[in-house]
């Protein structure tokens, strides 16, 4: 079958999705969907009867999806001037910390495709995140391995690291903080700005708490080992956002499949998404998938576009809950991959705070 001839317009399945033609059903159990062409191809044109609205496994009953898990782990940061509420994740803020800006951020650096074999010698990574006011907290480290390491910390500005890659990526997952008394210590003029620095490569990118807002900033091909770096960034507010990223890769039968975890922005593990993405009819790229908690529970159906010349590029899509009804939008990037060297994506999404798919707690 070939998949790039297999759909219909995206515009048509919006205008499904509007008018109720859709049929929600039981889960359709998507554990194999990127073996099941006929479930795949369905899923581009009918999403709601070919991958339901029903409950699943959890994982989707995918043992890479519970892997993708074991890449972030938890980190206990200790640096003089944290108080507990603000190192915490969960915890209200005192009365003095309610009126800070608090972004939540995940950052990660290296090979965006599994097992690059190309790439024979590790990139040194090591050097210095930084900001010049506020706080940073480090909640949890992505990929680290015995030879990576977060320095002794003596300034809750600066986090300065040790990491090495060569055939995947490291990262971080952090909470910034910025009250107004932090703000007494910069010029006139002067802009609270976020810095990542690498040195050793060289390469260094600073963003002020504007962009820090609502950011998903991928720099692509650093380096002749075409390593990159990325940054997603959420100011807390009373929006439910969050991330989501994972696995991204086009299978040898043209379907594309992706899969990952969905967190809160500030880390709680909420559920996983799974969806094939292919070009319709009429050469658009339209993607399908389905986000469940994680005991499998139903959450959405997401259904959008995404395009790019050479395989990495930015994806964007709707959130509809079971009754069809539009409860948020995801937007994000993806790096291309095959079968044997997968691709990654993250993304973040905005829900509705009112409708269930935003709802934190699982049953």
């Amino acid at each position: 079958m070939k998949f790039r001839f297999a759909y219909q317009m995206l515009s048509t399945v919006m205008a499904m999705f509007v008018s109720g033609c859709f049929q929600g059903g039981d889960g359709s159990g998507l554990n194999d969907l990127e073996n099941d062409e006929a479930t795949a191809e369905k899923a581009l044109t009918d999403p709601f009867k070919a991958l339901g609205t029903g409950n699943e496994d959890s994982y989707f009953g995918d043992q890479e999806l519970a892997d993708l898990e074991s890449e972030e782990v938890e980190y206990s940061d200790a640096v003089e001037g944290l108080t507990s509420s603000l190192i915490s994740l969960e915890g209200e803020n005192t009365s003095q910390e309610s009126s800070c800006d608090t972004y939540f951020m995940r950052l990660r650096w290296g090979q965006f495709r599994e097992r690059n074999d190309d790439v024979e010698d590790s990139t040194d990574w090591s050097g210095a995140i930084s900001v010049n006011a506020g706080k940073l907290i480090i909640f949890r480290t992505l990929g680290f391995d015995r030879n990576d390491s977060i320095s002794e910390r003596t300034d809750p500005k600066v986090i300065n690291f040790i990491s090495k890659t060569r055939p995947h990526f490291d990262g971080l997952r952090l909470k910034y903080v910025v009250c107004p008394s932090d703000l007494s210590t910069l010029s006139q003029g002067e802009e609270v700005t976020f810095t990542f620095n690498a040195p050793n490569l060289p390469f260094a990118k600073s963003y002020t708490t504007s962009d820090l807002a609502h950011m998903n900033d991928l720099v692509k091909d650093i380096d002749a080992n075409s390593n990159k770096f990325q940054l997603q960034s959420v100011l807390k507010s009373n929006l439910c956002q969050g991330t989501m990223e994972g696995r991204w890769h086009t299978q040898e039968n043209g379907l594309g499949v992706f899969k990952g975890k969905v967190d809160s922005s500030d880390g709680i593990k909420l559920g996983h998404i799974k969806g094939v993405f292919a070009k319709d009819s009429q050469e658009n790229n339209v993607f399908a998938a389905k986000f469940i908690s994680r005991k499998g529970r139903f959450k959405g159906l997401v259904v959008g576009t995404y395009g790019g010349t050479y395989g990495e590029e930015n994806f964007e899509g709707t959130i509809y809950n079971r009754k069809r009804g539009k409860v948020g939008n995801i937007e994000g990037t993806y790096v291309d991959g095959d079968a044997d060297h997968k691709g990654t994506f993250s993304g973040i999404y905005t829900l509705d705070c009112a409708d269930d798919a935003a709802d934190t707690q699982d049953e």
